[in-house]
């Protein structure tokens, strides 16, 4: 019986033991995963951002709040994936507020005696509205739909995809929407018109930019155009100004003898490179090469600007054609440069599929280290995403 309750108090020791050791692990990682969390977000000139762990004790998990204020809901959401990002988090739970600070006015003294400053007055918080508001709608010819831009309100924004999932197959649809206020009268209405007449064309866009109603697409029966036009006329709100541009498959006529044309004298290589650099910088200028979004996947609307560059490269065949890809700092360094690589790579593929020279090509990827805008804005971010053509040889 002595033995039996020498072994039983053992037990209780060690369990108890046990318990405070776990306490003090507990919070050891919980002080490690937090310190990691703000030495990250200080980095990224995040200090808006406060970090903890939720739970205490037993109840410690793997979930790291964030509260604050965020300046923007692109940084809002790019908090979250620096969260992720951090060894030994799998969940976040953002609660940070979107509010945009009003600047303070500085008093500056204009004469030598000391002047006594105004009170400093408590900044305004503001919800940052978009403008313009926009949603776009994208259709390839594989049915494939992505949304991007803004709907008013969780119902409206169920009615949408709702609707895009019905049409074009849930499995067929990527949702980049964002539910936020000031969208202009009977916008979902209108979006929800666009997708119903972007589900009779073959491939095509929807662009609505606050009442600007923009539909362009393709189809391969000319009759079906005209009723596409016709309803789009006649059901769009009386408020929205509609453009429309609907293609056909073009005639063929038959062949007009060409006139002859006196050759002109060849350029020397020099020449011709250094014209074929101006003519890539002044084309890239007006538009850009599109990828999927996170990989090298290029878009089916840039195959146009793509055969255009590569006529371009056609008039200089001695020339070296470097094509240099370029991200954001959105994601690791790592990875961005990665992708900036195999964005390259993919534009020279094209070029070498379309006929060109494998040995006139060559394919580098500068990661975010050479950005032209500024990573902190969505317009900036937008700029840094590029592909460069640089002849060898021309500055």
């Amino acid at each position: 019986m002595k033995n039996v309750l020498l072994l039983l108090l053992g037990a209780i020791l060690i369990a108890i033991l046990s318990y405070f050791c776990f306490i003090d692990k507990a919070d050891t990682i919980k002080d490690d995963l937090v310190s990691k969390a703000k030495i990250t977000y200080d980095e990224k000139q995040m200090s808006f951002v406060n970090a903890n762990l939720k739970g205490e004790g037993f109840e410690l998990t793997n979930t790291l709040t964030l509260t604050g204020n965020a300046p923007s809901e692109e940084l809002k959401q790019e908090a979250s994936k620096i969260a992720l990002g951090i060894e030994g988090i799998q969940e976040v739970d953002n609660q940070l507020k979107v509010v945009k600070v009003a600047a303070i006015p500085v008093v500056v003294p204009t004469v030598i005696e000391a002047v006594v400053a105004p009170p400093k007055k408590e900044p305004k918080l503001e919800v940052t509205i978009p403008s313009p508001y926009t949603l776009t709608a994208t259709k390839d010819n594989q049915n494939k739909v992505i949304l991007d831009g803004y709907t008013p309100n969780e119902k409206s924004h169920n009615e949408v995809i709702n609707l895009a999932n019905t049409l074009f197959g849930s499995t067929n649809v990527t949702d980049n929407l964002k539910e936020i206020k000031g969208a202009p009268d009977k916008f979902t209405l209108n979006t929800k018109l666009g997708l119903n007449k972007l589900n009779d064309v073959d491939y095509g866009e929807l662009k609505i930019s606050d009442t600007n109603f923009n539909f362009r697409g393709y189809v391969s029966k000319a009759d079906k155009k005209e009723t596409i036009l016709a309803t789009l006329k006649s059901k769009l709100s009386s408020n929205y100004s509609g453009k429309f541009d609907i293609k056909t498959p073009k005639i063929i006529a038959k062949p007009v003898p060409e006139p002859k044309v006196v050759a002109k004298p060849t350029p020397t290589p020099k020449v011709a490179a250094i014209s074929c650099q101006n003519e890539f910088k002044n084309l890239l200028s007006k538009d850009k090469i599109h990828f999927e979004t996170a990989n090298a996947e290029i878009k089916q609307i840039s195959y146009k600007l793509l055969d255009s560059l590569y006529n371009i490269s056609k008039k200089c065949p001695k020339a070296i054609i470097s094509i240099e890809g370029h991200t954001d700092s959105i994601g690791t360094k790592v990875n961005n440069q990665a992708l900036s690589e195999k964005r390259a790579k993919a534009v020279k593929d094209y070029f070498i599929k379309k006929g060109m020279d494998a040995k006139k090509l060559i394919a580098i990827g500068h990661g975010e280290t050479k950005p032209i805008g500024d990573n902190f804005v969505k317009d900036g971010r937008a700029k840094n995403r590029r592909i460069e053509f640089i002849i060898k040889g021309v500055k």
